[in-house]
């Protein structure tokens, strides 16, 4: 099965039917996710997350989920605060589990998905998986972007000239 849309899948038994969705979601659809972007608006952002997830049973016969994510967002640098587009794209490796206790025995090289026997949101998933993968602190590439205290150190040197006057000035003229 191969599908374009995102929506709510019975995990186990997508498992057993080895399907395989695939497509792209409007990045404004995540809504945890919008909320970090700069400048976000749900009008404005053309940019889309393009997915791939196959849902199958690995050589060991547990489920798991695989598959690959990119998108390409825009951040606000934290040297420059102006945007800055960050490409970001990753191998998604889970295994389903039904239980906390079996989460903790989750083979190397795959995280745990907690599933239970309702449906689970797609876009949960993708969105989880975008989200670990940020950045801790965007930057343009180093000698791209200067920091605003650069570009405005003649106002601030202003600022600083006139926090020096004394505050008592004015009082000047009533001492004998």
């Amino acid at each position: 099965m191969f599908s374009t849309g995102i929506s709510k899948v019975d995990i186990w038994r997508a498992v057993a039917e080895g399907v395989t969705l695939a497509g792209r979601v409007p990045v404004g659809d995540f809504s945890r996710l919008h909320s970090l972007l700069f400048g976000a608006s749900p009008s404005d952002s053309d940019a889309a997350v393009q997915y791939e997830l196959s849902f199958c049973r690995n050589n060991d016969g547990r489920p798991v989920v695989c598959g690959t994510w990119a998108v390409v967002l825009t951040l606000q640098c934290q040297r420059c605060l102006e945007p800055v587009r960050v490409n970001l794209g990753r191998a998604v490796a889970l295994e389903c589990v039904g239980s906390e206790a079996a989460a903790l025995r989750v083979r190397d090289g795959f995280d745990p998905l907690l599933v239970s026997e309702d449906p689970h949101d797609l876009s949960e998933i993708i969105e989880d998986e975008i989200l670990l993968a940020l950045p801790v602190v965007a930057l343009h590439p180093e000698g791209a972007c200067e920091a605003p205290a650069h570009r405005y150190s003649e106002v601030i040197e202003e600022v600083v000239e006139e926090e020096k006057k004394n505050p008592f000035s004015s009082l000047s003229g009533f001492v004998k």
